[in-house]
């Protein structure tokens, strides 16, 4: 389920994030440190910045841990191709996909598929996870990019799957058993 509606989902492993959250983690630790060893010494200016940024390179972990920033995937939901990765998620419903290029495409970087939707029919939705309850919709280019390297189906196979639901009007089975089997009509053996 994605926001209360069906989904097929192709998420990518949670270790996806370990390098981001070690990179904000050494960021975070040795500012918050040293701005509380400069507290305690007497020097609040600088005690105070220095803990400051250290909380504020905290941010991010807290997000993933909150569940708000995740290592990404694809969702395709009877209504829309959702494409997460960290703190963006980018919508796209099924009538404004225009393109699908990848997989197979000479133009387009191996292990990636490009999803360019139609601003005739409203563009992408876009949110970006903030500390706060409420998305901010952002905007931004015509164009999703999905990694699918770190994906359980690579680039041909998820990009067939996709103009097929988007050109055969049966989108309706996504979220269910017969949307895995597709997509393994899709997947190499």
């Amino acid at each position: 389920m994605l926001d209360g509606e069906p989904a097929t989902a192709i998420t990518a492993p949670a270790l996806r994030l370990a390098g981001t959250l070690t990179l904000w983690l050494l960021l975070a630790l040795p500012l918050l440190g040293g701005g509380l060893t400069l507290l305690l010494g007497g020097a609040i200016g600088a005690g105070v910045l220095l803990a400051g940024a250290g909380a504020f390179w905290l941010v991010p972990v807290a997000l993933t841990a909150a569940g708000r920033i995740c290592a990404g995937g694809v969702w395709l939901t009877p209504s829309a191709v959702v494409v997460r990765d960290h703190g963006l998620e980018s919508r796209i419903v099924w009538s404004g996909l225009a393109t699908v290029a990848g997989g197979e495409d000479p133009s387009v970087r191996q292990g990636v598929v490009l999803l360019r939707a139609s601003a005739t029919a409203g563009g992408i939705h876009r949110r970006r996870s903030r500390p706060w309850p409420i998305s901010v919709q952002t905007a931004g280019p015509s164009i999703a990019v999905i990694d699918a390297r770190w994906l359980s189906v690579d680039a041909p196979a998820l990009a067939g799957a996709i103009r097929h639901y988007q050109r055969s009007g049966t989108a309706s089975e996504l979220g269910s058993p017969a949307s895995l089997r597709t997509l393994e009509r899709f997947t190499p053996s």
